[in-house]
């Protein structure tokens, strides 16, 4: 079973990556959010994938940390919820806002996703509604959190703000995702890319976790 995958990304096109892993190129199917934290054409990727073994395929599909893919495998659990649209719910709504809605039985906030009918809404709320909120409140995330706004002593519209944005839109707290950030900032010889401060932040937070 493939854990995740490190390479160079070969090519992208819509939900699909080729990751070049010492010359084998594998196909993984990912989350539009999660393929927006992917490098560019040559950069190195690391992502984290789960394997669906079918009578006549075998896929890929990726993610840019484990707790999007434990995300993505709760969603399998339901009934009526397939890969294709566990991607699709996934690339909507940000692990914040998805597990906040399944913890507040928010069938409204599900069906406006493409693909999610009435009926399959208010079963992915029935059935995760524990298993959401006990997610919702081990991660330190808060109910009633205001959305969208730029973290505590980061200018808005900065490329700090918006790297910040990204890791809490993966899942990461925000006071560890504004830390490792900073710690980012402060230790680049010159000015980083977004996607620098990303790739970095996201190695210390996986230290960090991993310690």
């Amino acid at each position: 079973m493939i854990g995740f995958l490190r390479g160079a990304v070969f090519c992208r096109e819509g939900s699909r990556v080729i990751i070049d892993v010492a010359g084998v190129g594998y196909e993984v199917f990912m989350p539009e959010r999660d393929m927006h934290m992917l490098p560019g054409e040559g950069g190195e990727a690391l992502v984290h994938v789960h394997t669906v073994f079918r009578d006549d395929s075998i896929s890929l599909y990726g993610f840019a940390s484990q707790e999007r893919r434990s995300l993505f495998l709760m969603l399998l659990d339901v009934s009526g919820v397939g890969p294709k649209l566990a991607l699709a719910i996934l690339g909507a709504l940000s692990s914040r806002d998805l597990l906040d809605a399944l913890a507040r039985g928010d069938v409204a906030a599900l069906q406006s996703i493409h693909g999610v009918g009435k009926k399959t809404a208010a079963r992915l709320c029935v059935d995760l509604k524990e298993r959401a909120s006990a997610l919702f409140e081990q991660s330190g995330f808060i109910h009633d959190a205001p959305r969208g706004g730029p973290a505590v002593g980061v200018a808005s519209g900065s490329v700090e703000a918006d790297a910040v944005s990204a890791l809490v839109n993966l899942g990461w707290r925000e006071p560890d995702a504004l830390k490792a950030v900073s710690s980012v900032l402060a230790e680049s010889p010159s000015e980083p890319t977004l996607q620098e401060l990303i790739t970095g932040a996201m190695g210390r937070l996986a230290v960090k976790k991993g310690g």
